[in-house]
């Protein structure tokens, strides 16, 4: 039988587990956006042709960073879902799941659409792929977390009509 307190241990294990779930999604998605926008072509042989590939490189690298740093603070939102308002308000838990990674790919698809860019692929374009992955998974988990916390919430009011009323 659960009580009041081992409930609110097992969601808060629960929501735990979901942040690291969603924060060993981050670091893949960042290592697989690392390893596309690595640039392989020679620089050329000029000692300013070196200069440029290495500050392209510094400044992929700041990038990819910046990249990886947003993703992990919006999986930090998933904390949220702790608050019992929030975990049971369909809509409420989806945006601390999703919400903040939906509006900055938002964002990103403005700016990408603002600045008339080509199709042509670029490290813009492939943040924006990685990013709209990131939004369809962090929508997948908030549905797998739906559906173990009502399955936990059933178990706790099946457990508390067993208890005969005095």
């Amino acid at each position: 039988m659960l009580t009041n307190r081992s409930y609110h241990t097992k969601i808060y294990q629960i929501v735990v587990r979901y942040w690291l779930i969603d924060l060993l999604i981050s670091v893949s998605l960042y290592i697989a956006f690392r390893l596309t926008i690595i640039n392989i072509a020679a620089a050329g042989n000029s000692f300013s042709a070196t200069i440029f590939s290495i500050l392209d490189i510094l400044l992929n690298l700041v990038f990819s960073l910046m990249y990886l740093v947003t993703m992990v603070a919006c999986s930090l939102t998933i904390f949220l879902n702790r608050i019992k308002k929030i975990r049971d308000n369909g809509s409420l838990s989806w945006l601390s799941f999703s919400g903040l990674p939906f509006l900055l790919t938002t964002a990103l698809i403005i700016t990408f659409y603002q600045d008339g860019r080509s199709h042509k692929v670029d490290l813009t374009t492939k943040a924006l792929l990685f990013s709209a992955i990131y939004v369809v998974s962090t929508t997948m988990l908030f549905f797998s977390f739906q559906r173990r916390y009502r399955a936990l919430s059933k178990a706790i009011n099946i457990d508390r009509n067993a208890i005969p009323q005095t």
